[in-house]
């Protein structure tokens, strides 16, 4: 490396791209330190624990009957909780292959397509995604979006390449990347029409523009025909009537998303470029290579980029049905062309004059205050029982609450002949701690899922029942639900745990708490002392 790229100035690699992987962490560990989330217990029980015993093969390549498994991200996570020997109990190891996509995500950004973006785009990139609040929302989980996400970025990486000229590593890092796509999600295949249409724009040869396009298309095409061998499987789980009620509200969302993670970089768009008397030459980066003379391969890529993307994702929507418009988080694997299109536009912005600290400090600032203000706005619906989940906020992030309630039960010894009942976004993850802390399968139920009025038709002897919920009006309608009394009678005397009342509070676990009903003939279960040490847990 020369001199000239080293220490902390805007052209360093090594220094900025620790920085950057320090942001990474420091932002994105306190999620990953968390609790499971549904769909991760979704596909940590119904695949990578392999409950009905097919192995690798059946029970992950072979098995497809929600769209919760991402094949290829599911098959990795199997190997890894078996390299871990099943502590579960570790979240953030049980998370670290997603965390390593992440990280290794930020580390193209800032160390390859520094060759095109020069070192100080490529420095605020990395740091852009180090922080942005739609990144690292999902960067932690145990799904297929973080490995999606490095995925297209290696695939962009390789298409950069081919365009100047670099055609074994390029065909290599395109043709790969498209061909794995869509073995995470299926549609993960919509990336490549984005991609191909930049790399057909890249040269005023036709010959030239097909002989880079049509390879990783062909690779895309041959992933997605991997679920013909599941057909009957992949077509029922398509057919889920599951999805946004309104393609509208997903448009909203995402354009939101776009402004949370690149808000700083889009208005310095329109800030006037001051122009010095004499324009500086900047210096070469070690990497780079010199640019064509008589044709820039990336001049149309911007917009091509950005067209490409709102084209497919537009068209996608439009074909919606009412009530199964794709969740925001299917688009996620376009974050890599909007954010590489970002940043090759800010290299002729003010973002390339401005002072470098300033630049990097307005990036930072923004990415924490849109995570401050969609997390405020989180726990305010969810103190109201709603539970958000989109781009910006979700419901379950960062959250112990379920854990600590389960952990709880165990460690007082309330688990045996209790019942608990809970809503249908907190059951996966309430009944794998359950299970976990030594819970009967069973203990746990979703009371939107059991019969109207059942305890009271319960044959032999009656179990503790108890409610795990975000509001008292929530818990009432739990108990009323199973046929212990109604709800008002349940909330006539308040709810704020005092003698006398319907219900009472046995504990609070964060934005959650723990009833019983005073009306059943039960001996009255004590208050803790003190919350669970979440630290002294040995599993």
């Amino acid at each position: 490396m020369d001199r000239k790229d080293t220490g902390y100035s805007e052209n360093s690699i090594g220094a900025w791209l620790l920085i950057a992987m320090a942001v990474y962490l420091v932002r994105i560990m306190p999620w990953a330190l968390a609790e499971y989330w549904y769909d991760e217990v979704l596909t940590l029980g119904e695949f990578v624990l392999d409950p009905r015993g097919k192995g690798l093969w059946g029970g992950v390549f072979r098995t497809y009957p929600i769209a919760n498994n991402h094949i290829l991200s599911t098959a990795l996570y199997w190997i890894w909780v078996r390299v871990l020997n099943f502590n579960l109990g570790a979240e953030q190891m049980v998370r670290l292959p997603s965390l390593l996509f992440g990280a290794g995500t930020i580390a193209i950004v800032m160390c390859h397509w520094r060759k095109w973006l020069g070192g100080r785009i490529a420095n605020i990139g990395g740091l852009l995604l180090a922080i942005s609040p739609v990144f690292t929302a999902y960067a932690y989980q145990i799904r297929g979006y973080s490995m999606s996400i490095f995925l297209a970025t290696t695939a962009l990486s390789g298409a950069l390449e081919l365009v100047h000229g670099k055609s074994k590593s390029g065909f290599a890092l395109t043709c790969a990347s498209c061909l794995l796509l869509p073995l995470v999600i299926p549609s993960n295949i919509l990336f490549i029409p984005v991609l191909c249409l930049a790399l057909f724009l890249s040269s005023d040869n036709l010959r030239e523009r097909l002989k880079m396009a049509v390879p990783p298309c062909v690779c895309g095409l041959l992933g997605v025909c991997y679920y013909f061998t599941i057909w009957t499987q992949f077509v029922k789980a398509a057919q889920e009537p599951a999805g946004w009620d309104s393609p509208w509200l997903v448009a909203g969302n995402l354009l939101l998303a776009v402004l949370a993670h690149a808000l700083v970089l889009l208005a310095l768009l329109f800030v006037r470029k001051a122009q010095p008397a004499e324009e500086p030459k900047e210096e070469p980066s070690p990497l780079a290579f010199p640019m064509p003379d008589i044709h820039n391969p990336l001049k149309h890529w911007p917009l091509a980029l950005l067209l490409a993307t709102v084209a497919i994702i537009g068209g996608m929507l439009l074909i919606s049905k009412a009530g199964q418009a794709p969740y925001p988080r299917v688009f996620l694997v376009f974050l890599p062309a909007v954010t590489l299109a970002i940043l090759l536009i800010s290299r002729k912005s003010s973002a390339n004059t401005l002072s470098f600290p300033l630049v990097l400090v307005l990036v930072l600032v923004n990415g924490l205050l849109w995570e401050q203000v969609s997390t405020w706005l989180t726990n305010r619906v969810l103190a109201k029982g709603i539970s958000p989940s989109n781009l910006l906020q979700q419901y379950y992030r960062g959250n112990s609450d379920l854990r600590e309630a389960a952990m709880l039960f165990s460690k007082e010894q309330w688990m045996e002949n209790s019942l608990l009942l809970t809503d249908e976004y907190d059951h996966p993850t309430l009944s794998f701690y359950w299970r976990l802390f030594g819970g009967h399968p069973r203990g746990v139920n979703s009371f939107n899922t059991i019969p109207k009025g059942f305890f009271n038709e319960w044959r032999g002897p009656k179990p503790r029942i108890w409610a795990v919920a975000k509001t008292p009006e929530a818990a009432a309608r739990m108990f009323a639900h199973a046929g212990i009394a109604s709800t008002e009678e349940l909330l006539k005397k308040g709810s704020d745990g005092s003698e006398g009342n319907g219900m009472t509070v046995v504990a609070i676990c964060g934005l959650r708490a723990i009833y019983v009903p005073n009306i059943l003939p039960t001996q009255p279960i004590p208050r803790p002392k003190t919350r669970p040490d979440l630290n002294s847990k040995t599993i």
